[in-house]
C-alpha cells in the first residue's frame, strides 16, 4: 500500500551519511534504509556502517551549520506538528542511525480506487 512521505525528506540524511561517515572510511560502507508500517505509524530507519571520525558525525555535521538536519526537523515539525519522532543514534555496527516515526497516511487517490 502506498504511503505519503514528505518529498526529499531522506536526501539530506543520506547526504550527511555519505559526506560525514561513509566517505571518511577507506573501505567505504553501506547505507541501509528500511520502511514499514506498525499500526497507524510509518517507521523509516536509515543506518550506515561507517565510523564517524573524531571531527565529523551526523549530529555535529563536522562543525558546520547543521542546516540539513535543521531543515529536516523544521519540515517534520511544520507538517506533523508534535505527531512525529526524529531520533539520531548509533547503529549496531558502529555507524549512525536516523529514525523517523510518522503518521501513516495513504494517498487520497488510493482510497478512491478501492471504493
Amino acid at each position: 500500500m502506498p504511503m505519503l512521505v514528505p518529498s526529499l525528506i531522506l536526501q539530506p540524511l543520506v547526504e550527511n551519511s555519505i559526506k560525514h561517515v561513509i566517505s571518511c572510511s577507506e573501505q567505504g560502507g553501506d547505507i541501509n534504509l528500511s520502511v514499514h508500517v506498525e499500526g497507524e505509524r510509518l517507521l523509516i530507519r536509515l543506518a550506515d556502517s561507517g565510523m564517524p571520525n573524531e571531527q565529523t558525525s551526523i549530529e555535529t555535521n563536522g562543525g558546520g551549520t547543521k542546516l540539513g538536519l535543521k531543515n529536516v526537523r523544521r519540515r517534520l515539525k511544520n507538517i506533523y506538528e508534535d505527531d512525529h519522532q526524529f531520533i539520531i543514534g548509533g547503529s549496531e555496527n558502529g555507524g549512525v542511525t536516523v529514525e523517523m516515526i510518522l503518521p501513516a497516511y495513504t494517498p487520497a487517490w488510493e482510497d478512491t480506487e478501492q471504493a
